[in-house]
């Protein structure tokens, strides 16, 4: 039997500890969360138009596909799907830090019609596979460490390096395509080994 744990027109406030859900986190209309400490999804999180998840100092956790409606989640976001030959579902929105790992293939859900956007820190563990829609690139405005690979089947899937600010690039992973669009330029670490699969596309900066 599924374990829900629903937020309903209720204020969640969570500090220092941590709070599990087993099977699926539910965050209906008009539900809040406020995460000051740690909330570990093992399953899926649904947080529905109308509802907010309110995550400026917390760190959330999620082992099965995600759908969060609100167009901008602040703090730490891990997806950490770990099942071999299955995806996970990763919502396009705004995160200020964002992570993966994990041997499920992490698969951006287009269907909100917008980007993913990585404000702060974008990392990629290896094997984490990311799925990337041809239609939306991801975007990184911040630092970016890549390990994993994007689009192993060979389609088209950018990462556009967007900030406002110099950018550090990380990491010995593979990509499909690396756009740099930043007037103040990217930096890769003397450790850097990044394999582009189709095309290195410079608009704007200088790539150091």
């Amino acid at each position: 039997m599924n374990r829900v744990l629903t937020s309903i027109v209720a204020i969640f406030w969570l500090a220092v500890v941590s709070i599990h859900a087993q099977q699926v986190l539910d965050n209906s209309a008009c539900g809040r969360i406020v995460n000051a400490g740690r909330i570990e999804v093992r399953g899926h999180l649904q947080s529905h138009s109308g509802a907010t998840v309110s995550n400026g100092r917390g760190v959330i956790t999620i082992t099965g596909d995600a759908q969060i409606e609100q167009p901008v989640l602040d703090g730490r976001t891990e997806f950490l799907g770990d099942t071999i030959n299955a995806s996970q579902r990763v919502p396009q929105i705004t995160y200020a830090v964002l992570y993966f790992r994990g041997r499920s293939i992490k698969q951006l859900d287009s269907s909100s019609g917008r980007s993913l956007v990585s404000r702060d820190t974008l990392v990629v563990e290896q094997p984490s596979q990311l799925k990337i829609s041809q239609a939306y690139p991801l975007i990184a405005q911040g630092r970016v460490h890549h390990d994993g690979s994007v689009n192993d089947d060979g389609s088209w899937g950018a990462v556009i390096l967007q900030g406002a600010t110099e950018q550090l690039l990380s990491g010995r992973g593979r990509m499909s395509a690396l756009e740099l669009d930043n007037a103040a330029g990217a930096t890769m670490s003397d450790s850097a080994a990044i394999a582009l699969r189709h095309t290195l596309f410079l608009h704007r900066g200088e790539l150091r």
